[in-house]
């Protein structure tokens, strides 16, 4: 029988048992566990709004990690690396060594392609992302909540929520002024500075915040040839919100952003491949550091109009991203070659570069100029109940339009006047137009049981069109698989993705739920080659619960995904070097335990672990699917004298083997991070100490085979590492 049979079977038998025989059972019927005393410790309520309504966490029949304001501040949450790190079953494969905006996010065993979709539908205050590089860009300052909704919420959030949905909620303007701002000073000469101003502008009518960020680093990671820094960053991020009510039942929220980036770039480094698990021999070895700058600006409107019964929300945006990177294209430094060859070194795609002993007319470097840009539109308009009767329900239309440059020039930088002579060209302008209707209906039956209802229609259409310069001026034909020549090629996909769930709730800290859901991505095209879209069937099943008088939570679920057409990504030494391609079918079984516990007054403890069995119909086993994750994290807070409390924060994360690449490629031991942040809180002001990653643990985060051989005849893997120790001091002052 299959594992999901089980799965349906045994919570279909418990619901069963529990269930009222013919009548609904009154909410004083139903038992409760005891209450607490009045100075006895209790965890506070957190609400979500993963339903695209408030609601109680534990009363949401969905997996859902959710972190508080506190949460987010004592574990210092700037990065979505931060977080993943603290959910189950969520892996983030960090390729920043490559491209600043490059990641690979995997939740529940699917990931995403390199240049594809992301792999989880990443909302901003009701503002999905249009791409995988404006997830990554910025740092995430002034949050409120972040909210990780497991498995695939398709039906309610489209846009390729096929894995999941990751709600990212900022601050609201207050309606009194209020201040905070922040001091970093690290390792690496980091130094971070970050402000927030909010406050009336017209009382009651009219509020506005602001919050704008500085960092400036010059990097841990240096090259080990010539001790250039490698990873410098400097980033410039403002954000501004005005929130206008100019009658009682209508809301206007504006919302306005701009981040400028200066990272490193391009510095992984290359091993043979028996020893891709050595960390310190083969370190990024480069002539000169490479440079990505990066470009967001936003703008966002969300107007949501309350009438008797019901609310209209319009939610509206529109981005661009700029991105332009310029790097060496060798995977050595020809002046100090780690394996010397005769007459130069030869890690470089095109063969020999001879660094600054070269010739007139021969290579010194070989270079690497790239642009990635998007233009984006977005809108979602919906009708939705308002809350508090037994049928709530929503209706709703969004739709998504995209045009992106995507390309790049490599080749040689020539002696004596380091000229830049192109060997390989590869240019695309692209086009995605989305939209989708889409509805959910979740009926309270009685006050024990909650079903609800769910569907989602999307139809996309993408174009791309290549061409053979950067000047955009010639047009490449392609072959079309009826054999005639075309200068631009076209693809359609749709997908009807519902969603059906039933909750049961045998008491009022304690239910149960079984969900059955489809999840869609788009396809897409990588230098003229097609991707297909993915599909995903979840079956699952979930028990939510509270314990200890609610001073402590469990909550379970168990999964099967069938899962097909998994988009995969390739990375070889050979044009044009980032192969996409589909996997026909993959099976995921998996187990999420999360537990939250307040100890005592002064001490709180969070626990995660997730267990996923992905395997591909060839036998082997999915990439960026470690068989057993699990994470924990501690949290004091004590008085100490003259009105100071003593603050620590300490969290971990174990992930155990994987394999960064398809067909079982690039195997990668079990890791353990460590993250460690002790201080002291005084009125306003805290003051901070910190250490990121405190064992120094090294491993690959990001790789791909390549066709090249050392001259030794090894065979060579492509590895980015991931950052090593970091610490600091941060000082915050809030008024």
């Amino acid at each position: 029988m299959r594992l999901h049979h089980l799965y349906v079977g045994s919570l279909v038998t418990v619901m069963l048992w529990y269930a009222p025989e013919k009548t609904a059972i009154a909410a004083d019927d139903v038992p409760t566990q005891s209450t607490s005393s009045s100075v006895a410790p209790q965890l506070e309520e957190i609400v979500v709004t993963a339903r695209k309504r408030e609601e109680n966490l534990q009363s949401v029949p969905d997996a859902i990690t959710a972190f508080t304001p506190d949460q987010i501040t004592n574990a210092g949450i700037l990065q979505i690396s931060d977080f993943a790190a603290l959910t189950p079953n969520l892996t983030l494969s960090d390729a920043s060594a490559f491209r600043p905006g490059g990641f690979v996010l995997s939740m529940r065993g699917i990931g995403n392609s390199q240049l594809g979709w992301p792999s989880v539908s990443y909302i901003v205050d009701g503002i999905p992302a249009d791409s995988q590089d404006t997830i990554s860009i910025g740092s995430l300052e002034d949050i409120e909540r972040i909210e990780v909704l497991r498995g695939p919420q398709s039906a309610l959030y489209g846009f390729n929520a096929i894995a999941g949905a990751i709600n990212i909620i900022t601050k609201n303007p207050t309606p009194y002024w209020s201040y905070d701002a922040r001091l970093i000073y690290g390792n690496g000469n980091d130094r971070q500075a970050d402000g927030m101003v909010s406050g009336p502008i017209i009382p009651d009518k009219l509020l506005f915040r602001l919050a704008v960020s500085y960092l400036d680093n010059d990097g841990v990671i240096r090259s080990t040839s010539n001790d250039l820094h490698l990873d410098s960053q400097m980033h410039k991020q403002v954000q501004g919100r005005l929130l206008f009510t100019p009658i009682e039942n209508l809301r206007i929220d504006l919302h306005g952003s701009y981040i400028d980036e200066r990272d490193g770039a391009v510095y992984q480094d290359q091993v043979p491949i028996e020893d891709a698990n050595t960390w310190n021999a083969y370190d990024a070895r480069r002539a000169f550091p490479g440079t990505e700058s990066r470009d967001l600006s936003r703008i966002a409107a969300r107007i949501q109009w309350d009438l008797p019964g019901v609310s209209l929300i319009s939610e509206t945006s529109y981005s661009h991203i700029d991105q332009t990177t310029y790097s060496s294209f060798c995977y050595d430094d020809p002046n100090d070659p780690y394996f010397p060859a005769p007459g130069g070194g030869d890690q470089c795609p095109f063969g020999l570069a001879f660094g600054n002993t070269a010739a007139p007319g021969q290579p010194i470097d070989e270079y690497y100029y790239a642009v990635n840009n998007r233009r984006s539109w977005t809108e979602d308009f919906r009708i939705q109940s308002r809350d508090g009767q037994d049928l709530d329900w929503t209706v709703g239309v969004a739709t998504l339009n995209r045009t992106a440059l995507d390309g790049f020039d490599a080749g040689d930088i020539l002696a004596p006047d380091r000229t830049n002579e192109v060997i390989f060209p590869q240019w695309d302008r692209e086009t995605d137009k989305w939209w989708g209707v889409y509805g959910q209906a979740v009926w309270n039956a009685t006050s024990r049981w909650q079903f609800t209802a769910a569907a989602r229609y999307d139809h996309d259409t993408y174009q791309n069109t290549g061409y053979s310069d950067d000047t955009l001026a010639v047009v490449v034909p392609v072959r079309l698989p009826d054999g005639t020549l075309a200068g631009t090629q076209t693809a359609k996909g749709e997908a009807l993705q519902p969603k059906g769930q039933a909750s049961f709730k045998f008491t009022d800290d304690l239910m149960g739920y079984l969900t059955v859901s489809r999840g869609f991505r788009a396809g897409f095209y990588n230098s003229g080659s097609l991707t297909l879209p993915e599909h995903t069937t979840n079956y699952e099943v979930g028990f939510k619960s509270t314990w200890w008088d609610r001073r402590a939570t469990l909550n379970v679920a168990a999964f099967h995904i069938d899962f097909s057409n998994q988009q995969s990504t390739t990375y070889t030494s050979d044009p044009p070097y980032v192969i996409s391609s589909n996997i026909p079918k993959t099976d995921i079984n998996g187990v999420e335990l999360e537990s939250n516990v307040a100890l005592s007054e002064f001490v709180s403890l969070s626990t995660g672990f997730g267990y996923l069995h992905a395997q591909v119909s060839d036998g082997t086993v999915s990439p960026l699917s470690p068989r057993v994750n699990a994470n924990a994290s501690v949290d004091f807070n004590h008085p100490i004298a003259s009105g100071w409390s003593a603050l620590l924060h300490v969290d971990g994360r174990y992930t155990g083997w994987q394999y960064l690449q398809a067909e079982n490629q690039q195997e990668i031991p079990s890791t353990t991070f460590i993250n460690v942040r002790a201080g002291a809180r005084k009125g306003h002001y805290t003051v901070t100490a910190f250490v990121r990653n405190a064992t120094d643990r090294r491993t690959a985060t990001f790789g791909g085979a390549v066709n090249q051989l050392f001259p030794s005849g090894e065979l060579t893997y492509i590895r980015a590492q991931n950052i090593p120790r970091t610490f600091g001091v941060e000082l915050r002052a809030s008024f």
